[in-house]
């Protein structure tokens, strides 16, 4: 009796001496309840979680978080982390952080009303509403917004788990959201999708489709006349499946592949072979026509310049030269001048025209030498817009350096002596002379020896004056002379330098005629110059090429057979038809490129090169180009059915792909065709909810730069079709059905793992 009457003082119980002793069973309930308290404190104390305090089972999505920690940010670890857990707030805001470690969306708006930044949000509700017009609310809006006004309860953000409820099990979805959760927001708020919707506007028509595909036009008269020619049997689309698939993971109507779809209607527009007039591929570089006479009758020296050519300066050819603040300021002076015929121009225009042949001149010697790429950098330098690897490989299309070289050997057989002589004469801080060592053997040319000279450039390297420049100029010419006839170097057409007595290594099984030398004497002369007198003038180029005819026709008279005579290779193919499947030819002084299909890589780069800096400060070339291969008989027809928008700062973007689920701008709405199909009229098909529109105008909208006015082809959908099934109890009409909440993407990261040491 003692120590029961001890457990009873323990637990409180004052026994008085007017109450009669407990009962057995109540004493024995005591005990138990005793019991089970300590053991319910030695099991939370020393429990490894706070698992014990989940209100219910995680989702399968969720069921690998061990701890409570890993979602709650008020849990603390340990034994009796509980305990703080108790009396700690929970910070929502911190929670929502939790939920974007694995669900990537935006710290910036993850927060925001639908992932939104507030000012795109604000267009929308100022959308909506003008579009619901004076609606009053529904009896069950008015009493939800008394209850719980939603403009102070969410000023902080809307986190994570305002409509994502855990902890209800493991099938629940926790995407799923009532209509009255949406309600609770949404200041135009409707009891159901059939009765208080708002009616569509132009859904789903937000901007002009990406390519340009006049529908109508296609349907009452091109597929009509191509079906009509038999070579056309079997090509033309019957229905809207020929040139659409739908994806029952997008659930978006796609667009077949051009090869599948387009092709057998448009690829020969593309490639030119159904081009009747023009050139059928783009001039890349070419020898402008100039008025030569005018240049010879001013004595003014361009160098070696063919009569011939009639050739443009193209576009691309302009941004090349221009690439340069001088070659920009010659483009300038020259641009409203006939080059053909300068008979009327003034001296100074004439001047900036044969600046203008050497900038070309210039050009082409730094292709061969320096090649493509270092020019294309340049323009990077230029405008500081960076040009990636990928980007300057596409631009220049492999073009090869043979064909470069070749071209240079038929239009400008002696362009690396010119560019020689051209550097020496503006080089005024250099004085013009060559030196010997009396030690050795060896040549000094503008500070190298004869064994440098081999490794040096063809801007490095001068002609040697004559003995007359010399006398002029009061130098002795006495050893120099003994040098010149000793050591002859000159340059070959591959803008290599060699003695003058050694021909090139690749003409070596060839009659090759004797090359000018630096001084423009061909090598016969040698003799002759060592005895001229001292007044006599130094050779020029043109003269020397003249002398070198001479002695060939004083020579016609030794018998040559004609079997060993080169006979000029006689094709049955001119080079722009050789190149029927695209790629680098010659035509006259220019070289083309033609394009190989669709697609093109060449094509695609120098448009979106040219459109990121269309409204630069140097944009006017860069807009040249693209308005050139933008234009309605462009080559490769690019621009006819892909768009061109304009962006905030007036460049311009192709949009090379159709629209998808993926650029689609409908953010809120969602839409599955595939569940559709099955059900719409047999005989309309797509028609059933796409009706052709009657209004004019469709391909004027794509002569604008602005993707948001345009004329469409289909009328809008209507409402009233929508409600026409899901207006009835049958079939769904909830708000989740038809619209997403998070308009970004949401994604897991990859995880970073290192790899392992060793």
């Amino acid at each position: 009796m003692k120590f029961l009457q001890r457990v009873k003082n323990l637990l409180g119980i004052a026994r008085r001496s007017t109450r009669p002793p407990l009962p057995k069973r109540e004493v024995v309930s005591w005990w138990l309840a005793a019991f089970t308290a300590g053991v319910l404190m030695l099991t939370i104390g020393y429990a490894a979680d706070t698992k014990l305090f989940m209100p219910g089972p995680l989702t399968s999505s969720h069921s690998s978080l061990e701890q409570c920690s890993d979602c709650h940010s008020n849990v603390s670890k340990g034994q009796f982390g509980w305990l703080h857990t108790v009396f700690a707030t929970a910070d929502p805001r911190k929670d929502s952080s939790s939920c974007l470690t694995c669900h990537k969306m935006g710290e910036d708006v993850a927060h925001n009303p639908h992932g939104l930044e507030m000012s795109k949000l604000d267009a929308y509700v100022r959308e909506i509403k003008a579009q619901a017009g004076a609606k009053t609310l529904p009896v069950k809006a008015r009493v939800r917004k008394a209850v719980l006004p939603v403009d102070s309860t969410f000023k902080d953000g809307v986190f994570c788990a305002t409509c994502h409820k855990e902890h209800q099990g493991g099938d629940v979805k926790l995407k799923d959201m009532a209509d009255a959760q949406c309600h609770t927001c949404h200041q135009v708020q409707f009891e159901s999708f059939n009765a208080d919707h708002p009616d569509f506007d132009k859904y789903p028509f937000r901007r002009r489709t990406r390519v340009n595909f006049d529908h109508s036009g296609h349907f009452k008269k091109h597929f009509p006349e191509w079906k009509a020619k038999k070579e056309n049997a079997g090509t033309t689309p019957d229905s809207c499946a020929g040139c659409h698939t739908v994806s029952a993971q997008e659930g978006h109507m796609n667009v077949k592949p051009f090869a599948e779809s387009c092709a057998a209607c448009h690829l020969g527009q593309i490639v030119g072979t159904e081009r009747a007039t023009g050139p059928k591929g783009v001039a890349m570089l070419m020898l402008p026509g100039v008025d030569v006479a005018t240049f010879r009758e001013k004595k003014i020296d361009i160098g070696k310049w063919p009569d011939e050519s009639e050739a443009e300066l193209s576009s691309l050819m302009k941004l090349l030269i221009g690439r340069t603040e001088k070659g920009r300021k010659i483009l300038a002076d020259t641009n409203e001048l006939d080059l053909l015929d300068l008979t009327q121009a003034t001296p100074e225009q004439i001047a900036q025209v044969g600046n203008l042949v050497w900038e070309v001149k210039y050009l082409f010697h730094a292709l061969t030498n320096s090649g493509t790429v270092d020019i294309l950098k340049q323009l990077d330098s230029a405008e500081q817009t960076p040009i990636d690897k990928q980007l300057l490989t596409n631009l220049t299309a492999s073009l090869p350096r043979d064909v470069l070289i070749g071209a240079l050997r038929d239009w400008l057989p002696g362009l690396p002596e010119e560019i020689a002589r051209r550097g020496d004469e503006q080089r005024a801080d250099i004085a013009p002379e060559t030196t010997t060592s009396d030690a050795s053997d060896k040549v000094t040319v503008d500070g190298a020896n004869s064994d440098q000279v081999e490794n040096a450039t063809v801007g490095q390297v001068r002609s040697v004056p004559s003995e007359a420049t010399l006398a002029d100029q009061g130098k002795p010419a006495g050893p120099l002379v003994l040098v010149q006839q000793a050591e002859r170097w000159r340059v070959d057409p591959f803008g290599r330098l060699i003695k003058g007595n050694q021909p090139p290594e690749e003409d070596e099984d060839e009659e090759v005629a004797d090359e000018p030398d630096d001084a423009g004497e061909p090598d016969d002369q040698v003799a002759d110059d060592a005895d001229a007198s001292d007044d006599q003038d130094p050779v020029e180029p043109e003269d020397s090429t003249a002398d070198a005819e001479a002695d060939t026709e004083a020579d016609s008279d030794v018998e040559v057979s004609s079997d060993d005579e080169p006979q000029p290779l006689e094709l049955d193919t001119d080079a722009e038809t050789w190149a029927q499947f695209g790629g680098w030819y010659r035509e006259d002084y220019s070289i083309m490129y033609r394009p190989t299909g669709h697609a093109d890589t060449f094509l695609k780069a120098w448009l979106d090169f040219a459109a990121i800096r269309y409204s630069k400060a140097q944009g006017n070339l860069a807009a040249s180009v693209f308005m050139e291969l933008t234009g309605k008989d462009a080559q490769g027809q690019c621009s006819k059915c892909h768009s061109l928008d304009a962006t905030k700062d007036q460049a311009r973007v192709v949009k090379w792909a159709p629209s998808s689920t993926k650029t689609s701008e409908s953010l809120f709405t969602t839409f599955s065709h595939e569940p559709h199909l099955g059900v719409v009229s047999a005989e309309k098909g797509c028609l059933t909810c796409h009706e052709l529109s009657d209004a004019k105008g469709y391909l004027e909208t794509y002569k604008a730069n602005d993707p948001k006015k345009f004329v469409s082809n289909f009328a809008p959908v209507k409402k009233e079709t929508c409600a026409s099934c899901h207006g009835k109890k049958e079939v769904r009409q909830d708000c989740m059905l038809c619209h997403k909440y998070h308009v970004t993407d949401i994604f897991t990261p990859v995880m970073q793992t290192k790899i392992p040491e060793k």
